[in-house]
C-alpha cells in the first residue's frame, strides 16, 4: 500500500513497532475454523495481499501479488489490522472473496459481479459472524471477569 496507517503523529512512538508475528490470533482462527466445519461453511487459509484501490489489479500486479506469496488481494483490511495490533487488540480476519483476480477469468472485472456474490453468500456470511461473535463474545467476557476478579475461578 505504500501507506501504513501507523506513521505520524497520532500515536505514541512505542506502539509504531508494532510485532506482526500473530496479526490474526491464533485460538480466534482456531475457533472459526471450528465453526465454519460445524455450520458446513468451507473456509480457507491464506495470506492477503493488499492495494490501494479502487481500481482492480492489472495481471502484472496479480502476478507479483502470486510471487510475494499472495492467496487473495484486497483493497483493505490490512489497515485496520495494523492499526488494532499496534493498540494491543487481538484481530481475526474473515474475508468473502467475491471474484477472481485479472488474468484469472476470461470475464471482465466489474463491481457489479463483486455485489452479485456478496449478495448469494450473505445469509451463510452472517451465520458465521453471529456464530463466532458469540463464542468469541463469550469468552472475551469470561476472560475479562476472570482478570478483573469478578467472577471466582470454579
Amino acid at each position: 500500500m505504500f501507506k501504513n496507517p501507523l506513521r505520524g503523529p497520532q500515536l505514541p512512538l512505542e506502539t509504531r513497532w508494532t510485532d506482526m508475528r500473530d496479526a490474526y490470533d491464533p485460538e480466534y482462527s482456531e475457533v472459526i475454523e471450528q465453526l465454519g466445519l460445524k455450520l458446513k461453511i468451507p473456509l480457507k487459509k491464506g495470506v492477503l495481499f493488499v492495494s490501494t484501490g479502487p481500481t482492480y489489479e492489472t495481471a502484472a500486479e496479480v502476478r507479483m501479488a502470486r510471487r510475494l506469496g499472495a492467496d487473495a488481494v484486497s483493497m483493505s483490511t490490512i489497515p485496520e489490522v495494523l492499526a488494532a495490533r499496534a493498540n494491543g487488540i487481538k484481530v481475526v480476519g474473515i474475508s468473502c472473496i467475491t471474484n477472481l483476480a485479472t488474468g484469472l477469468s476470461t470475464s471482465q472485472l466489474s463491481h457489479q459481479e463483486v455485489t452479485d456474490i456478496a449478495q448469494a453468500v450473505q445469509s451463510k456470511f452472517q451465520r458465521l459472524l453471529l456464530e463466532v461473535i458469540v463464542v468469541l463474545g463469550e469468552k472475551v467476557t469470561s476472560a475479562v471477569r476472570i482478570i478483573s476478579g469478578e467472577w471466582p475461578l470454579k
